[in-house]
């Protein structure tokens, strides 16, 4: 099997088990500040407000920190990893104080600038570490969307123990000291496999990369991906409270991931035949329609298998985003060229969990699905249209073969 084939080569069993430590912080976030927040001050507005700075500052931060590790290396990572815990201390310190909502939502930004981009990193250096190995390429990035869905299926169920058992500031502490030592190990263990010559390249402007017509593509396919997500997260949960079963909404988040997950597993495994952007445009436009049966739905339990088949195009399309990537990355800029879309999706999500909340308040839980498949909608839409580059259409490094089970 091809993963257990990426799994036996030297030190790659260490950077899954780090990198997954290195993005607990973006899994676990969130809810441990809404938690908090909620416990310390009693205001859903004001944890809102910090997680969307949080959020923000990412957005500012994920590029910044491709390019710091483009130039110097994987250095500049660690210290975002410690100055991340250093921003979760001060947002525990600055509820615990009461401090002022602008002093707090500096804070968060301040977190959100410094929270590790391991992912992105991660990605850009899997064609280094399986050089001569292109066959594998297609299954690690189809591993590593699996690992993403690890961390948030598991980060929500961790930081409710700690609420159970520990306190609401535990979550909190956790993340912090994932932040500073998981991103410490991860890049250690990273650092002892092969990797991109450090080149001191220049950049015109912050916005060279993504200005690229490859990157600047795939950046704004990602954010109506994001916005999938993040509706569809607020979507679930309220049908579940609709519908008299408030626990069941953790149930319906985790089928949706599940189905993302079988989803990448088996496009890892399969074997493909067209080109890279051709299947990428096809999971994209299976995405359009993925999510059209939910809303006909009344009984969150009938839609459980639905919900599972609208979370089978995302792991998909994430995976053959990244390997599409790959391909326009500009050479010494790769670890940049993928922090890009990543940021794109993050904002997408909180974009669309921000519009669902309204939506749902507003109209009831069936609204942020239609938003859902309307962004979903106009990705097909773009990338149908789209004139994609030269290297975009390439068949890639190695033999590019379809999934039978591919529409």
């Amino acid at each position: 099997m091809a993963y257990l084939s990426i799994l036996r080569l030297p030190g790659v069993k260490a950077i899954v088990v780090t990198t997954i430590l290195a993005r607990f912080p973006a899994g676990l976030n969130a809810i441990g500040i809404i938690f908090f927040v909620q416990s310390e001050q009693e205001s859903y507005a004001v944890a809102g407000a910090i997680v969307s700075s949080i959020s923000i500052g990412n957005t500012i931060g994920g590029p910044l920190q491709g390019r710091l590790v483009d130039r110097f290396g994987l250095g500049p990572l660690v210290l975002f990893g410690f100055a991340h815990a250093l921003g979760l201390a001060g947002i525990i310190y600055s509820t615990k104080s009461g401090a002022a909502l602008p002093v707090q939502i500096a804070i968060g930004l301040f977190a959100g600038v410094a929270l590790p981009v391991a992912t992105s990193v991660l990605r850009s250096r899997w064609p280094f570490i399986l050089a001569g190995k292109t066959e594998l390429i297609a299954p690690a990035f189809a591993m590593d969307s699996v690992m993403v869905e690890v961390v948030f299926i598991s980060g929500p169920l961790i930081a409710g123990a700690t609420l159970l058992f520990i306190g609401a500031e535990a979550t909190l502490v956790l993340s912090a000291a994932l932040a500073a030592v998981g991103t410490m190990l991860f890049a250690f263990f990273l650092g002892r496999l092969p990797g991109p010559e450090i080149v001191k390249v220049t950049h015109s402007s912050v916005f060279e990369v993504v200005r690229a017509r490859g990157v600047l593509l795939l950046t704004v396919l990602s954010l109506p991906l994001g916005f999938y997500l993040g509706s569809l997260e607020i979507a679930l949960p309220a049908f579940a409270t609709e519908a008299g079963s408030e626990a069941l909404g953790g149930v319906l988040l985790a089928t949706l991931s599940i189905g993302s997950t079988i989803a990448a597993l088996t496009y890892g495994l399969k074997t493909r035949r067209r080109s890279l952007w051709r299947i990428h445009m096809r999971f994209t436009v299976v995405m359009s329609v993925a999510a059209v049966p939910l809303a006909l739905m009344s009984n969150p339990l009938v839609a459980i298998p639905f919900i599972g088949i609208a979370g089978i195009p995302v792991a998909a399309v994430i995976a053959s985003r990244n390997e599409l990537i790959r391909l326009v990355a500009p050479s010494g800029k790769e670890a940049e060229s993928f922090a890009w879309p990543l940021t794109s999706m993050i904002f997408g999500i909180s974009a669309g969990a921000a519009a669902a909340g309204i939506l749902v308040t507003q109209f009831g839980w069936r609204a942020p699905v239609i938003a859902a498949t309307v962004a979903a909608t106009g990705a097909a839409l773009l990338i149908l249209t789209a004139r994609p580059t030269e290297a975009l259409l390439a068949e890639g490094r190695g033999p590019v073969e379809e999934p039978a089970w591919l529409p």
